[in-house]
């Protein structure tokens, strides 16, 4: 019976005792190694993620295994204020004493990167010093991102975002993301806007990464040159890359009917090129640009744009370039066409009526014939040009143009036929005569041909063009000859004149 009861008095003191322990262990383990743990992860997050860290509860084996719930990174030092990483729960396991060297793997659930509206779910391991962090498809603003990217880039629209970054020793080694928008915008320092749909992938070694995919470009707008991004010459860009220095890049830029404008042209483009970039090299573009169509301001007239590409090539040659045009300059119509480099390129100017070269240039630049320039309006034309003025005199019209104006026309043409008929004599000239009426709007024209034997009669014709809208264009005129009892004949045309 003694015996009995001094078991039962042990076994009763044993347990209280192991109560006491445990408790005396939970408040050590509250009090002290909780708290000792929190200041060593601390560190490891301040050293490792340069941000600090709060966690809401811990439990667990202190010697083997912790379980931190509601675990927040936050205030890193190297990204925007906002950005934050938070868990609901991490799972620690280590062998006996290893997390106080930092040597542990980790389980995270319930993972989401924040910045403002961005919230991006993520799957997270961390094993011998890799961490996979794995973030499922996920649609967000472009525009809330803004604060992630150089101030000189925005984007708008929406994008989905999965993919794959493999960490070592916390730093990124391992890269495979996707990125699909249907209907984005991105613009580059208020010089560049485009707009079009974006599928890339970028791959690899963080360091050396693989970007490649496609753009579907939509709408393009420059405000700069229009070739100042063909070699990306302000090297300024290139080295903000930061990660992408030594990066490969290859992404199909293509397009069909793409509006693009600039400060002077506007027109209708079909891509077909390539941004391309390999190591330790400076990003390039290559491939073709048809331009359709469209319009070209320069010295305030406005060409028509026919044709022309645009030739990319490596990165040491200069783009090949091709446009043709041409305008209306009142009664000439002026043909325009370059043709060559960016960098050494070659204009060629004609007209119809047909004119010479610094004729041309002298009512193209300055609306006037050459002889009616100032001294200033003159040096701006170089001595080639003045030698072919001397040299085409004979043929310019010149003494039309002086008579036109001493009598208060625009236009006087005369046409000469210096063969002798066949009685040997020179035939009088063909003579037109021009004025522009109702603030240039209105172009009216006579005109008398000499009959062309003895009992011919001498043609005469009235005429006139309307310009209805700046597209739109009526013409009209009446042939006769000299006897009113002959036929006449009238003819109406409609010229349509788009700009694009």
């Amino acid at each position: 019976m003694r015996f009995k009861t001094k078991f039962i008095l042990s076994a009763v003191i044993i347990f209280v005792t192991c109560l006491a322990v445990i408790k005396s262990l939970d408040f050590l383990k509250e009090k002290y190694f909780y708290r000792f743990i929190t200041n060593q992860l601390t560190k490891y997050s301040e050293k490792k993620w340069n941000a600090d860290i709060y966690i809401g509860k811990i439990k667990g084996n202190i010697f083997t295994n912790l379980t931190l719930k509601d675990v927040a990174l936050k205030d890193f030092k190297n990204y925007p204020k906002d950005f934050q990483f938070k868990s609901d729960s991490v799972q620690l396991r280590y062998r006996p004493l290893g997390i106080f060297f930092g040597r542990f793997d980790a389980d995270l659930k319930g993972c989401r990167i924040i910045y403002g509206k961005v919230i991006l779910p993520l799957d997270i391991n961390h094993h011998n010093q890799v961490t996979t962090i794995v973030f499922g498809k996920k649609s967000m603003k472009l525009e809330d991102l803004t604060g992630l990217l150089p101030h000189e880039i925005r984007m708008t629209g929406l994008a989905d975002f999965d993919g794959e970054i493999v960490l070592k020793d916390v730093t990124p080694h391992l890269l495979n993301i996707n990125i699909k928008s249907r209907n984005c915008q991105l613009s580059y320092d208020s010089s560049v806007k485009i707009n079009g749909s974006v599928n890339l992938e970028i791959s690899g070694k963080a360091s050396s990464p693989l970007i490649f995919g496609d753009i579907e470009l939509k709408e393009l707008y420059i405000t700069g040159g229009f070739f100042d991004v063909s070699s990306f010459k302000d090297q300024k860009a290139s080295a903000k890359l930061g990660f992408l220095k030594d990066s490969i890049i290859n992404i199909d830029v293509r397009g069909d009917d793409i509006a693009a404008k600039q400060s002077s042209i506007t027109a209708r483009l079909d891509s077909r090129i390539k941004i391309k970039k390999d190591r330790d090299t400076k990003p390039y573009i290559s491939g073709k640009v048809d331009i359709k169509n469209g319009s070209y301001q320069a010295y305030d007239n406005r060409f028509r744009i026919t044709g022309g590409y645009i030739l990319f090539r490596d990165l040491k040659k200069s783009p090949l370039i091709e446009l043709e045009g041409d305008t209306r300059i009142r009664r000439y119509k002026i043909y325009a066409r370059i043709k060559g480099t960016v960098d050494d390129s070659h204009l060629t100017l004609s007209s119809k009526p047909e004119l010479s070269y610094p004729e041309i240039v002298s009512l193209f630049i300055f609306g006037k014939n050459f002889k009616n320039l100032t001294d200033e309006e003159r040096e701006k034309l170089t001595d080639t040009d003045v030698n072919n003025i001397l040299i085409n005199d004979l043929f310019l019209g010149k003494a039309e143009a002086r008579l036109a104006r001493s009598v208060g026309l625009d236009d006087i043409n005369m046409k000469f036929d210096t063969s002798p008929d066949k009685a040997q004599k020179i035939n009088l000239p063909a003579v037109e005569f021009g004025k522009y009426i109702a603030n240039d709007k209105l172009y009216v024209t006579y005109s008398t041909k000499p009959k062309e034997a003895k009992d011919v009669y001498p043609e005469q014709s009235v005429g006139g063009e309307v310009e209805i809208t700046d597209n739109i264009t009526l013409k009209g005129q009446r042939t006769w000859k000299e006897s009113l009892n002959l036929p006449q004949e009238d003819r109406v045309d409609v010229e349509f004149r788009w700009n694009f």
